[in-house]
């Protein structure tokens, strides 16, 4: 199925802001959960790695920038621009930490509570992979959220956009067969309902990415919605 110039741009954008509510709605989720004391809020699973309060923020902040670039209006692009700078640098930070085996307290927010896991991670603190993957998704809206970003910089966008919607589909079909991939490493393993978020996220920048006009004001042509569907399909199989 096919959508031609007219019909593109309104049903990109309305996705892209459903995305954007599914990406902040469970990084929110996660917050309640270790606000509230209740870790399946935050894990969607007995001994399961909780969504760390840093990645809840950070997905929150990050649906905030797919509904500001949504809106298309001039000044929430700009704020927008702004967010995932910011973004960018608070994942970096924490991805440099992770990797060295800092973990601040600090980036717990002053919460606590008591999870058995099968394998015993720090709690609180987020995933390297997990770092990496908003990182990634913020240089992507980035690189295409600026007004006639040029083709070249679109490609690349939608090329990062897409390696992390892969790595976050594969991450949760491990789930499905026990456990996630890097249990038996020593980095922290993203949470279940940190690939969904990231997935949801991955797929807003792709469509917004398609919706954006390249230097020169091309028209968009067409959008093929299939590969999108199917990404859904996977995700929720």
């Amino acid at each position: 199925m096919v959508l031609r110039d007219a019909e593109v741009g309104p049903v990109l954008r309305h996705a892209a802001i459903v995305f954007a509510a599914g990406t902040a709605a469970l990084g929110l989720l996660a917050l309640a959960g270790w606000c509230l004391g209740v870790p399946a809020l935050a894990s969607f699973g007995e001994g399961w790695v909780p969504m760390a309060p840093s990645t809840s923020l950070l997905l929150v902040l990050h649906g905030a920038v797919l509904w500001l670039w949504a809106s298309g209006t001039s000044r929430r692009l700009a704020v927008a621009t702004v967010a995932a700078a910011l973004c960018a640098l608070a994942a970096a930070l924490l991805l440099a930490l992770s990797l060295l085996g800092i973990r601040p307290p600090a980036e717990r927010l002053g919460l606590v509570f008591e999870v058995s896991l099968t394998k015993a991670f720090p709690l609180g603190h987020i995933s390297p992979v997990t770092a990496a993957c908003l990182l990634a998704a913020s240089a992507s809206a980035l690189l295409a959220m600026p007004a006639g970003a040029w083709a070249t910089r679109r490609r690349l966008a939608s090329a990062v956009a897409s390696v992390v919607l892969g790595v976050s589909l594969v991450l949760r079909l491990a789930y499905f067969y026990g456990w996630p991939l890097l249990q038996r490493g020593s980095l922290i393993p993203p949470a279940l309902s940190t690939t969904i978020a990231i997935a949801l996220l991955a797929l807003g920048l792709l469509v917004l990415v398609r919706d954006q006009p390249v230097a020169g004001g091309l028209p968009t042509r067409s959008v093929p919605v299939a590969p999108i569907v199917i990404f859904l399909l996977l995700g929720a199989g």
